[in-house]
């Protein structure tokens, strides 16, 4: 194989044409649109680190307000249980003064009674007595007597001593 300079030169020429025309209308216009798809994807990757940082301050605004709502529900929750005790004792001591008032009454209307019970046996007591006392001073008395007992009272109706 022998070497042909005027064909290596000739070849190196082409080679150096091709490359021009290749860099000119290939490689610079891959190039520029490398960059710019470089580019896009820069700001797209920016575009989403800025939507992630947003994501997440929203994220943590939320959190924060459900951190917040789950305290104030627990302070609703502690004051409602606080109220409802509250409550509680109070209808509890109503209960306790409402039963107390009703037992009072019992006792009053118990003692009522029983001063009731005692007047009518009093009552039937002093009708009974004086039956068996008029019984008695029927067969005991004589019709003499009877009328000098009824004189006495009469004449005593006006002292002091026979209306007490």
């Amino acid at each position: 194989m022998l070497f042909n300079v005027p064909t290596a030169i000739f070849q190196l020429v082409n080679v150096a044409i091709l490359f021009y025309f290749m860099k000119r209308f290939f490689f610079r216009p891959l190039s520029d649109y490398l960059k710019k798809r470089e580019e896009t994807i820069r700001g797209r990757f920016e575009e989403a680190e800025k939507r992630l940082k947003e994501a997440e301050a929203i994220y943590e605004r939320y959190r924060e307000k459900i951190e917040k709502a789950n305290q104030e529900a627990r302070e609703i929750i502690e004051a409602a249980n606080s109220r409802a005790k509250v409550i509680t004792e109070e209808a509890e001591r109503e209960a306790r003064e409402r039963a107390r008032l009703l037992v009072e009454r019992a006792r009053d209307e118990i003692e009522r009674e029983k001063i009731k019970a005692l007047a009518e046996i009093k009552s039937k007591v002093a009708e009974l007595s004086i039956k068996v006392a008029s019984k008695i001073i029927e067969e005991r008395l004589t019709p003499q007597e009877h009328h000098h007992l009824i004189k006495t009272a009469i004449d005593r109706l006006g002292e002091e001593k026979w209306l007490q």
